[in-house]
């Protein structure tokens, strides 16, 4: 449906619909994944987001979305190994994958060197002139790739690897954004889990999940001191009586430039916890102290583009 609006109601969360394809997540039961989606709309999730590199999950959308695609804003992307030609091809798979003949918003999913920037957002801009999609996005872009996209044509979203133990977006990608007027969606808003606070100390992955070799929070090196700051901010969830993930969402949709706060679900339950974040207000005392425990424990991770910058 052209013209959806991302956030209907002003509710900040999106549905992250990834590990709903299976792929790096150690599978997905299918079932699960629509009853994930069903409880997203029920519960006033309108913004979903997927890929064509996310597995099956833009045939599990499709699917789910006939008879109902006027409910949803719909997100994909393409990861752009080509030319304008090459993006073209991928998104007519895109639309076809999803059922539909129109996407509401359409991401170049990753800046791949040796690949011109400009032919990139130049597919974008044609595709939008015909309708095909409503607005142009681009994902783990730096500000001199965005600035170097928006020489060719409007940027309206930027997403971004962003939660509360990975701020780097707030020195200058963010600013510039505020500065452009472009929205700026967060995923792993959660921290791919961990700011759920059900990780062990020794976490233990299934096979084929990515987090086990490719974020760099679950690095050896690393984790010691995330988990160790998780523990403090489960002490602090404990203190006013609220799950550390609704704390966690409420405090990246609350931070500047934030507009949609992007959040995966492999079953019910966890859709149903994640939708909930946002009944009861945090107070802004707590906040801090979150935000007082990520500034101590940031300097002690790497530096690094983004979090799967191992």
């Amino acid at each position: 449906m052209k013209d959806q609006e991302p956030n209907p109601g002003n509710n900040p969360l999106g549905l992250g619909c990834w590990a709903l394809g299976g792929k790096g997540w150690g599978g997905q039961s299918e079932a699960d994944a629509m009853e994930v989606m069903a409880t997203a709309l029920e519960t006033g999730v309108c913004h979903f987001d997927t890929a064509r590199m996310y597995g099956v999950s833009e045939e599990l959308v499709g699917r789910f979305l006939k008879g109902r695609r006027s409910e949803v804003f719909l997100a994909s992307k393409v990861y752009p190994r080509g030319d304008s030609s090459f993006i073209r091809a991928e998104l007519e798979q895109s639309l076809k994958k999803l059922q539909t003949d129109f996407i509401d918003l359409y991401y170049l999913h990753w800046p791949v060197e040796g690949w011109e920037i400009a032919d990139q957002v130049e597919a974008l801009v044609q595709a939008k002139a015909e309708g095909l999609i409503g607005s142009i996005g681009v994902s783990n872009y730096s500000v001199r790739q965005l600035e170097e996209a928006l020489k060719v044509g409007p940027v309206d979203y930027l997403q971004i690897g962003y939660h509360l133990l990975w701020r780097q977006a707030e020195e200058s990608v963010i600013p510039f954004c505020l500065e452009k007027g472009i929205r700026v969606v967060s995923y792993s808003s959660l921290g791919q889990g961990i700011l759920a606070g059900k990780f062990p100390r020794s976490p233990v992955f299934p096979k084929g999940d990515h987090r086990a070799n490719r974020v760099i929070h679950f690095h050896p090196d690393v984790w010691p001191h995330v988990y160790s700051a998780v523990e403090k901010l489960k002490a602090i969830a404990q203190s006013v009586g609220q799950p550390l993930s609704h704390l966690a969402l409420q405090w990246c949709a609350g931070q500047a430039g934030i507009d949609t706060v992007l959040v995966g679900a492999r079953n019910q339950k966890q859709m149903l916890e994640n939708a909930a974040a946002f009944q009861q207000p945090v107070d802004e005392a707590v906040l801090q102290e979150m935000t007082a425990i990520s500034d101590a424990v940031l300097p002690l991770l790497p530096p690094g583009k983004h979090i799967f910058d191992l």
